[in-house]
């Protein structure tokens, strides 16, 4: 999921669900998280609403972690195929690459621990 907006309510985060897509307050998040700021600059009010218009109403995909486990026991023979069903990982890639700062390739499937082993290596962290 990603930081939307800033309200009264505090920060608002977006994350693909099976309705399309919500906002939720970061403060409603009951389980452990953590910030992570993978770009470099700060982003406006109005790139987040756009990201939130090209990306409205991508539902959320239970199917999605079996596209993942065979891209990765394929060794990334099978790949990551473009559509508009999502899951948190995949919505998170979008929008770095829709702000200019990709986690990782368009038709590279979005994994987490990969995603986080390339913001280590970036911010020189072990």
């Amino acid at each position: 999921m990603q930081i939307v907006d800033q309200t009264t309510d505090g920060w608002i985060a977006d994350e693909a669900a099976g309705s399309g897509d919500r906002r939720i307050p970061l403060k409603n998040l009951k389980e452990p998280y953590v910030v992570i700021n993978w770009l470099p600059n700060t982003i406006t009010a109005e790139e987040c609403r756009n990201f939130i218009k090209e990306f409205q109403g991508f539902k959320y995909d239970k199917w999605a972690y079996l596209w993942v486990a065979l891209n990765r026991l394929s060794r990334n023979i099978f790949p990551r195929i473009a559509d508009n069903r999502h899951m948190c990982w995949e919505r998170t890639a979008d929008f770095c690459n829709f702000m200019g700062h990709p986690i990782c390739h368009v038709y590279e499937m979005a994994y987490m621990p990969l995603m986080i082993e390339r913001y280590a290596l970036r911010c020189g962290h072990d």
